[in-house]
């Protein structure tokens, strides 16, 4: 009786905690969208701001592209310069 006692307080346990689990899960979703929103709409006041001193939006737009592209590392490409000069035999 005891071992059924405990099977049931167990699954009931079980069943508390995936509650509180998909409650996090939801809470967390909402703290990302929050996040993004929070992100988008301070681009958007920088981006106004930046406007506002007679500037134009898309010089504006471009200058933030060409800034975020030059900040990014550019990919490796080997060339035949940088490859290995062992030959391999199949």
């Amino acid at each position: 009786m005891n071992k059924k006692k405990d099977v049931w307080s167990i699954r009931e346990e079980i069943k508390k905690q995936k509650e509180k689990q998909r409650e996090m899960e939801e809470k967390l979703r909402d703290l990302n969208a929050m996040q993004v929103q929070a992100e988008n709409e301070e681009i958007i006041a920088a981006i106004r701001a930046m406007t506002a001193k007679g500037g134009d939006v898309m010089d504006t737009l471009s200058h933030l592209t060409s800034s975020v592209h030059r900040s990014q590392p550019s990919a490796y490409i080997p060339n035949k310069s940088n490859e290995s000069e062992v030959d391999i035999d199949d």
